[in-house]
């Protein structure tokens, strides 16, 4: 909801009863976890608004308040908005979803100062009037694509980082790996650590020195020559999902630096397809997917016996 084109607010319905006499500032605190270090600065600004009016953070609620928390303006982003397509899959005051082509850069990097995802959706915010940093809440390879995670404000930000680490934000993946892994329907789970590999700053390996990294799979088809996956991620390692199949003996199709052929496509065959969280202000769940690329289709179709 827009109240202004530089702000964006939220509102909370006190549509049930307290249990006790609560105050905006154990609401806020306790129910949606927001800082200290943020209430104290919307409050400096007059951004706490209680049925539209500006109040002090001790207040106490009652049933039927409206309550509202404006978010500002931020400081200009080092990245220089763009005006790049952009696959909206999901969107709302707090949140959206991208459907990322493979070969978009997340971030300016020092090889892609420009033409990233980043750039576009500043681009796409300043256009609606919102001033925001880029927050991305998940990250994705450039050659992988999918589904891209942009929170609007900091809180939003803080919220879904929260979720991430108890694990229950679900990521799904499809990848087209090299050999028969195993017939239909059959799931699996691996759970090996990942390091960086000595003495390379881009590639990872397995290894009991490194993190823990835990990976859901699941047969969807398979042949001789390649299987269709669907990859879950528990934990969030780089590479994740490129080393655990390598590791396994089936490096994703393209995957040259796992072992992959890139002769009938020319990025890993890897795709951020499914979404599934628990929204951080209507508490509804979320689910949102997109369908499989072009060439990760046409690559399936080629070798698919049907």
């Amino acid at each position: 909801m827009i109240k202004e084109a530089s702000e964006t607010f939220i509102l909370f319905y006190m549509n049930k009863p307290f249990q006790k006499e609560t105050t905006i500032k154990e609401f806020l605190r306790n129910r949606y976890h927001i800082s200290r270090r943020t209430l104290t600065s919307l409050k400096k600004e007059g951004n706490i608004l209680l049925n539209s009016k500006p109040v002090f953070v001790d207040h106490p609620l009652q049933q039927g308040d409206e309550l509202m928390l404006i978010w500002p303006d931020e400081p200009v982003d080092y990245i220089k908005p763009e005006p790049i397509p952009l696959d909206i899959r999901y969107e709302d005051d707090f949140l959206l979803i991208v459907n990322k082509p493979a070969g978009l850069p997340v971030h300016p990097t020092m090889g892609y100062r420009e033409g990233t995802l980043a750039g576009g959706v500043l681009y796409y915010m300043n256009k609606k009037g919102l001033r925001r940093k880029f927050r991305p809440i998940n990250r994705l390879d450039r050659n992988t694509s999918g589904m891209m995670m942009v929170a609007k404000n900091q809180w939003i930000h803080q919220q879904f980082s929260r979720e991430r680490k108890k694990k229950r934000l679900k990521r799904k993946y499809l990848a087209i790996v090299h050999g028969k892994w195993g017939n239909r329907g059959e799931t699996g789970t691996i759970n090996r650590p990942i390091a960086r590999k000595k003495d390379s700053i881009i590639e990872r390996e397995v290894s009991e020195d490194g993190k823990e990294a835990v990976t859901h799979w699941r047969v969807v088809e398979s042949e001789e020559a390649y299987s269709l996956m669907e990859f879950q991620l528990e934990t969030g390692r780089t590479h994740q999902i490129r080393v655990h199949a390598a590791d396994a003996g089936h490096p994703l199709a393209g995957d040259d630096l796992y072992g992959g052929d890139s002769a009938h496509i020319d990025r890993q065959a890897l795709h951020a397809y499914f979404i599934q969280f628990v929204h951080p202000v209507s508490r509804n769940l979320t689910k949102v997917s997109c369908e499989m690329p072009s060439d990760m289709d046409q690559l399936w179709k080629r070798f698919h016996k049907k």
